[in-house]
């Protein structure tokens, strides 16, 4: 199904990776706890693949981290299509055991998964990864701190956000520029189920000051203005 489905995008994957993806889907369908919110495997193709891949136009190589994985997404998507290993991060620890019996039956040999804050984590690992991604897990000003001190200068920050983003984008300017990255393009499209969405991708210029990312909790309270 996951091939039919993305065919309509003007997408397709090679049938091994059709199958771990449309069994991984079909595992969050079954988990005991609600992950996506979504009830069927139609739909979470359309709003778990072809949102991450439809506008991505380039392939990855290197090293990622997905920022508030929750389910998996979009990290895990990216980790079956892209030539890349991937670190899972989030600080609920039910959703890492679910995403430990992930790749333990899929066998995947190219993901690493971590349960700890963003905050944390990224002083212990500042500056190491080639990309970082993140869906739906704050405001971009917030969003931003717990991302960029994660990537190499030279490295890559995708985004993925609702339609009301232009308002966010505004909002953290002045995180962009501190933490040291640039907006490089902003990808809009629709969904064929009928959500619009936005892709946003920053390049990072130049080293992220030591002092970010603050102690946890600290970048929500006082976002960066």
């Amino acid at each position: 199904m996951v091939n039919r489905i993305l065919k309509d995008y003007g997408l397709s994957l090679d049938e091994e990776v059709e199958r771990g993806i449309e069994e991984y889907l079909n595992m969050i369908l079954r988990a005991p706890m609600n992950l996506t919110g979504v009830s069927n495997l139609e739909e979470l193709i359309h709003k778990s693949v072809a949102e991450i891949l439809y506008p991505l136009n380039e392939k990855l190589s290197g090293t990622l981290i997905d920022v508030g994985t929750g389910a998996g997404i979009p990290g895990m998507i990216l980790a079956f299509t892209q030539d890349l290993e991937v670190t899972l991060l989030d600080s609920k620890h039910k959703k890492i055991k679910f995403l430990e019996e992930v790749v333990k039956r899929l066998s995947l040999e190219n993901v690493r998964l971590v349960c700890e804050r963003a905050e944390i984590l990224g002083r212990m690992e500042r500056e190491t990864y080639d990309y970082a991604t993140s869906r739906a897990v704050a405001k971009l000003n917030v969003l931003l701190e717990l991302t960029v001190p994660f990537i190499k200068v030279g490295g890559k920050l995708f985004l993925y956000k609702g339609p009301r983003y232009v308002e966010e984008l505004f909002e953290s300017e002045r995180a962009a520029e501190v933490l040291g990255v640039d907006l490089e393009r902003t990808v809009s499209y629709e969904l064929l189920t009928g959500e619009k969405r936005v892709l946003l991708v920053f390049k990072k210029v130049k080293e992220t000051p030591q002092r970010y990312p603050r102690k946890p909790g600290i970048p929500q309270k006082r976002p960066l203005r």
